[in-house]
């Protein structure tokens, strides 16, 4: 009896865990870095423009240096037609409803799959 209350218990946390993660994946339809270094894609699974970092200052924990490294996996996502897969840990967003902008949460990881 214990036993079957402590899976339910850990079946239940896991799936509270995995619903608050978000991976979205597709092509990037467009990349671009602005004036102040908000660098954004146009992905085909969003409502529009996302910013994932700031390649000249630290933006919620990533760092210039992890920014600059999804700058590159982004513009060969972009020429190659490659899928770009972003990972979201905590917000309870689907893929289509991600904020945009400058309202974006910070990505976990940015990584691109053939």
């Amino acid at each position: 009896m214990m036993k079957s209350l402590l899976i339910s218990c850990l079946l239940l946390l896991s799936a509270g865990t995995a619903v608050a993660d978000t991976m979205c994946a597709g092509k990037v339809n467009g990349v671009y870095v602005n004036q102040s270094g908000d660098l954004a894609i146009n992905p085909d699974w969003g409502q529009g423009w996302i910013v994932l970092c700031n390649v000249n200052q630290s933006r919620f924990g990533t760092t210039v240096s992890a920014c600059k490294s999804w700058q590159a996996q982004a513009m060969m996502a972009l020429a190659t037609k490659l899928t770009a897969e972003v990972f979201y840990a905590g917000p309870t967003y689907t893929c289509n409803q991600v904020p945009t902008s400058s309202n974006s949460p910070d990505p976990a990881f940015f990584l691109v799959t053939n």
